[in-house]
């Protein structure tokens, strides 16, 4: 139960919440174009018109704006003359200034909307002249090996009342090695931009309009030598395979000379009966065929 009134609790402080993040965020500007005279004429080039009240920024670049066009401030497309800030409401009461003389209109601030509005003054001074202001110098990176690049940048407004050129020259050690030249509106502002290379190791001094930075040169990382290369193990000496049996074995002697075999005994057994019938047939054989032719 403790757990549920927990989870409870939290979601409630979430859609709390919720509410106040929206608020907090800035609305959208108010836009604002039209025609302008000064004492019944159109004003000429170069006249500023800038926008006052509570809570409205000025200063910012669309606030003021500088005409370019004799007698029109803005257009229905761009550009137009930006009433914004961080707390301003819809319904707060905008002032318009000619040259810092006010206007003979006002206006109340809407988010977002775009207004045609012609705004008119008995006489007004001749514009303020254009004023700049160089701001948030940055050096990167701060350490670099000779030959590297180093970015130097900086941003340039114009806070007068007229538009104007300006030249940024930076120095490395009080000597002058780049400029950029520019034109600025009133409340405009340009990033300006410098790459240098330096060959020699040390600090340097970086001066640009009154700021100051640094960047070091160092020596360069010198990497390890590589090892020799390691010559190849020659190769291990391997005993010759050893022939085949009857390639290592020696030559045979000569074999001897055969001996005569001995004469064959004679078996009388078998032979002796034979003989004895030969004989018998040689003699008994004669005598009978005598004894036919004389009988």
């Amino acid at each position: 139960m403790k757990f549920k009134m927990s989870a409870i609790a939290l979601l409630v402080c979430l859609l709390l919440l919720v509410p106040t993040a929206v608020l907090a965020q800035p609305p959208l500007p108010h836009m604002f174009y039209g025609s302008l005279s000064i004492g019944g004429e159109p004003a000429p080039a170069g006249t500023v018109v800038e926008a006052r009240g509570t809570n409205v920024t000025t200063g910012i670049q669309g606030n003021p704006v500088s005409i370019t066009v004799v007698g029109e401030y803005g257009s229905a497309s761009e550009p137009r003359l930006y009433v914004q800030g961080s707390n301003i409401k819809n319904g707060d009461i905008i002032e318009f200034y000619i040259n810092g003389a006010k206007a003979n209109q006002t206006y109340q601030f809407q988010s977002s909307a775009i207004t045609e509005l012609n705004l008119t003054i008995a006489s007004a001074p001749p514009p303020l002249p254009a004023s700049f202001v160089v701001t948030d110098l940055t050096v990167s990176p701060a350490q670099v090996e000779p030959g590297e690049t180093v970015t130097i940048e900086a941003e340039v407004t114009n806070s007068g009342g007229s538009t104007g050129d300006y030249t940024a020259t930076l120095k490395i050690n009080d000597v002058i090695v780049d400029s950029i030249s520019l034109t600025l509106d009133p409340g405009e502002d340009e990033t300006v931009s410098f790459s240098i290379a330096k060959e020699t190791t040390g600090t340097y001094l970086v001066q640009l309009a009154g700021l100051e930075g640094t960047f070091t040169v160092i020596e360069p990382t010198e990497l390890s030598p590589s090892p020799p290369p390691v010559a190849p193990a020659p190769p291990e000496e391997v005993p010759p395979t050893p022939p085949a049996a009857e390639e290592v074995s020696p030559p045979a002697p000569p074999a001897p000379p055969e001996e005569a075999s001995p004469p064959s005994r004679v078996n009388w057994a078998i032979l002796g009966p034979i003989i004895g019938v030969a004989v018998f047939l040689a003699i008994f054989l004669p005598i009978r065929r005598r004894r036919r032719r004389v009988g």
